[in-house]
């Protein structure tokens, strides 16, 4: 199933709690979508099993200023020590077709509309919060501090999205329940289409 457009493609934006599955979902599209994952830059060393170029683009402190100063930085964070941001060379891809999809923290997604008003925002919630728990707990990385501190960071999260929810201005567009099963893939993939058959659909 090929999801590229003649005309301007899609921006996706992923966003959601950390353990939540965005990287699964993205790497749904990439592989059955057609989909251009555009990964965040950041001074954090990768995990294990993670690819440079692919889930993440890691740099050093002074190769992320440099990026900075050549105004190719957008949504750039400080989290857990680490710098983060978006590349917006990359993210421009769109205009020359291709769907793009990227993830970014939810303090960061009005920053994006704004740069990028035609991005789509999909919010993703885990199917159960114990669920977020043991996906933190397989990164190794990670201690039970550091754990501990991103588990309170989710319920400031949660508190944020829910009111964002009932907002008349909610910054997100969609929201998906991922329980990582095959229905709920199928799901995911039926939402996408309908956003882009919706781009198509302005674009004419």
């Amino acid at each position: 199933m090929t999801m590229l457009n003649n005309k301007a493609g899609v921006v996706v934006v992923l966003s959601g709690l950390s353990g939540s599955g965005k990287s699964h979902l993205t790497n749904i599209l990439v592989e059955n979508g057609g989909f251009l994952h555009v990964p965040s830059i950041t001074t954090r060393p990768p995990r294990a099993g993670e690819q440079h170029g692919f889930d993440r683009i890691f740099c050093t402190e002074e190769e992320f200023d440099l990026w900075g100063k050549r105004g190719d930085l957008i949504c750039v964070k400080r989290m857990f020590n680490h710098w983060y941001a978006i590349s917006t060379e990359s993210i421009e891809q769109y205009v020359k077709g291709m769907n793009i999809i990227t993830q970014l923290r939810y303090t960061s997604l009005v920053e994006m509309k704004s740069r990028f008003p035609v991005s789509v925002c999909v919010y993703v919630w885990p199917a159960s919060l114990e669920r977020i728990a043991e996906k933190l707990s397989e990164r190794q990385l990670l201690t039970s501090e550091n754990i501990n501190s991103r588990l309170s960071e989710n319920d400031q999260e949660i508190n944020f999205m829910h009111n964002d929810m009932r907002s008349t201005k909610s910054i997100t567009d969609y929201h998906f329940i991922n329980d990582y099963s095959s229905t709920s893939e199928r799901q995911f993939l039926n939402l996408i289409s309908l956003i882009i058959q919706r781009n198509k659909t302005q674009n004419l």
